[in-house]
């Protein structure tokens, strides 16, 4: 078994990870998140040490030749639509709240 360091930072939904293999962002809650980096886009969900990884699309190994430009391309695609669809949904939902508070006053 290997060792290896990784670094995340937590802004909110989102999670920014360093690792030696290069920069990756993920979006989610506890238990289950969407992430992309270097070695493609995945599913990530779990608890309690039970955990499943499907992933959905990216370079077939770390060292792929041509096609890395494109793919990471389209995993920072992904990822910003999975941005934009996640910060629409919390205002919509914190609009949601506002008119709701309002109403009781």
């Amino acid at each position: 078994m290997g060792f290896y360091i990784r670094k995340s930072k937590r802004l909110g939904p989102f999670r920014l990870n360093i690792s030696k293999s290069g920069l990756g962002i993920s979006v989610g809650m506890k238990g289950a998140r969407i992430s992309t980096g270097p070695k493609g886009t995945y599913f990530n969900a779990g608890k309690d040490g039970i955990y499943y990884r499907k992933k959905l699309g990216g370079p077939n190994s770390p060292h792929s030749s041509q096609s890395s430009g494109r793919a990471s391309n389209i995993n920072l695609t992904k990822v910003l639509v999975i941005i934009v669809g996640t910060l629409l949904l919390l205002s919509m939902f914190f609009i949601a709240l506002l008119v709701f508070l309002l109403h009781r006053l």
